[in-house]
């Protein structure tokens, strides 16, 4: 298959969304270029939507293991029907905690001050600050829920 052709690929959508989003996560492309010792240039590459460079298996699971949650591996998992959560919905092979859970609160809390500093470096919002700052909002309100049904079930276990 050619390069350009990847992108024509009904899988690709998926795959560069994740791969966006992992960057994202990871915190954007000047910081998993540091981590991982790539240059901009070539993390740009796997976030751009024009382009049909993919992420390597070995940046996805250098960046997985950083963060503690699949977000690459999970969209490759669900395009061939599998999954990388156990029955409870946490990470195969990591029972969730809410040790862990409160890391991840505190990791999108402090995600959305960072995005919340820049944005307002300048004194007014723009639509994409706006929308970025959502999708940080989005981010808590997701670790808030995960920490809700951890607790929920710490006190069913409790109670019985």
């Amino acid at each position: 298959m050619k390069k350009e052709d990847i992108v024509k690929q009904p899988w690709f959508p998926a795959i560069k969304g994740s791969t966006r989003d992992l960057i994202a996560a990871a915190g954007g492309i000047d910081r998993v270029s540091l981590f991982l010792g790539c240059g901009k240039t070539v993390v740009g590459n796997w976030n751009n939507w024009e382009m049909a460079d993919l992420m390597p298996h070995w940046a996805m699971i250098a960046l997985e293991a950083d963060l503690g949650r699949p977000i690459l591996s999970a969209a490759y998992a669900r395009l061939s029907g599998a999954t990388v959560t156990d029955g409870n919905g946490a990470p195969a092979g990591r029972a969730r905690s809410l040790s862990m859970d409160t890391a991840n609160i505190m990791h999108e809390v402090s995600e959305y001050l960072g995005a919340h500093s820049e944005a307002l470096a300048d004194g007014e919002y723009s639509l994409a600050e706006l929308r970025e700052l959502r999708e940080k909002i989005s981010d808590i309100a997701s670790s808030l829920a995960a920490a809700v049904s951890t607790i929920d079930r710490k006190i069913a276990a409790r109670a019985a």
